[in-house]
C-alpha cells in the first residue's frame, strides 16, 4: 500500500511536535489515530521511525531523512490554502510564533490580532537555539529573539534594542544607583540563567574581558524563575531590559562596562516570507520597530 497524504501529514506532525499527544492535538484527532498511522507506515515498509521511551520520543536517522522531504507537503498545504482564500483577504489561516522574549512579541501579537482576528495564532517560548531550530525545521513560522540569524536564508527585521541590566530587589542598596560596575557584583550572591541564554553569554563575555569571575548561588532555566528568585531576595539577576514584563519589586540597573545594547529581531525563512500571514506579521514589526533596517535607533512615539 503506497504512503498516503494522511500518513505523511501525521508523520510530519509527530516529528515537529516530538510526541504523539502533541501531534494529535495539532491535527485535531485522537492519539490512538496518530499511533495507528505511524504504526501502519512502520509495518508497511518494515522500518522504525521513532525510538520510544518513557520520557521522550526521538526521531531515528531514517525519520529525519524522510522529514527533510515530506516537510515540503506542509508548505504546499499552507500555500494552497492562501491561494484559495486570496479573494477573502487575510480572514483565516494560522500563524505559529516562537520567541525567546515576551514583551516585544506581545506588542506585535496584539496589533496582529486586532487587524486579523480570523487568523489562529499559536505561541511558544524557547531559548535561542530552540527558536532557530524551530524555524529551520518548519515547526514555527516566525521567530522573535535577540541577535537572530542573518543571511540569504532569512528575512530579519530589527525590532528593539535592549541593554543588559542587573536585576536588583527594590530594597537593595544598588537599586538607587544609575549604574553598577562589574566589580560591584563579584561579592554579591548572583542568580544566573542557563548557559545557552543570550543574557548569560553576554554577561560571561564581559566578566571574561575584565578578568573577573563569579560563582552563582543559583542557576535557573527561565526568565520567570529568575524574576521569582530575585524577588525572593536570593540574589541579583542578569537580564536584558525590556525582554520581559516589569515587576514592581525589581529594579533594572544598567551595567557600566556593557553599554552597547543587543538587537531583538523578528525573522523567518525567506522561502516563506511572502505568505500573507507571515508578511503581515513582519510588516507590523517594521511599523512598531524603534530600529531601522540598517540598525540605527529611531525615535518612536508611543503606540
Amino acid at each position: 500500500m503506497p504512503l498516503t497524504y494522511a500518513q505523511i501529514r501525521t508523520f510530519n506532525a509527530v516529528v515537529r511536535e516530538g510526541s504523539f499527544t502533541a501531534a494529535a492535538r495539532e491535527l485535531g484527532v485522537s492519539q490512538p489515530a496518530v499511533t495507528a498511522q505511524i504504526k501502519a507506515i512502520e509495518e508497511t515498509y518494515d522500518v522504525q521511525l521513532f525510538e520510544r521511551s518513557s520520557k521522550k520520543l526521538v526521531s531515528t536517522e531514517l525519520a529525519r531523512a524522510l522529514f527533510a522531504t515530506t516537510e515540503r507537503v506542509d508548505d504546499v498545504e499552507r500555500d494552497a490554502e492562501e491561494i484559495l482564500t486570496t479573494l477573502h483577504g487575510l480572514e483565516r489561516g494560522e500563524l505559529r510564533v516562537i520567541a525567546n522574549t515576551s514583551s516585544a512579541m506581545v506588542e506585535i501579537l496584539a496589533r496582529f490580532a486586532r487587524l486579523y482576528p480570523g487568523v489562529r495564532i499559536t505561541v511558544r517560548n524557547a531559548e535561542d537555539a530552540g527558536v532557530i531550530q524551530a524555524i529551520d525545521e518548519r515547526k514555527a513560522d516566525v521567530g522573535v529573539m535577540t541577535n537572530a540569524p542573518r543571511g540569504e536564508r532569512f528575512v530579519t527585521v530589527p525590532f528593539r534594542r535592549h541593554r543588559l541590566t542587573a536585576l536588583v530587589p527594590r530594597d537593595h542598596r544598588f537599586a538607587v544607583r544609575d549604574e553598577i560596575r562589574l566589580a560591584d557584583l563579584v561579592n554579591e550572591p548572583m542568580v544566573y540563567r542557563m548557559a545557552d541564554s543570550g543574557s548569560h553569554r553576554a554577561f560571561s563575555d564581559a566578566l571574561l574581558g575584565h578578568r573577573l569571575s563569579i560563582d552563582p548561588v543559583l542557576v535557573v532555566e527561565t526568565r520567570e524563575a529568575m524574576l521569582t528568585a530575585v524577588s525572593a531576595g536570593i540574589g541579583i539577576g542578569i537580564m536584558f531590559e525590556g525582554t520581559t514584563v516589569s515587576v514592581d519589586s525589581i529594579v533594572h540597573v544598567p551595567i557600566a562596562e556593557i553599554p552597547n545594547p543587543v538587537i531583538e529581531d523578528v525573522f523567518c525563512l525567506r522561502l516563506h516570507s511572502r505568505r500573507r500571514s507571515i508578511a503581515a506579521f513582519l510588516s507590523i514589526a517594521r511599523e512598531l520597530a524603534d530600529i531601522d533596517p540598517v540598525g540605527r535607533v529611531e525615535e518612536r512615539s508611543p503606540v
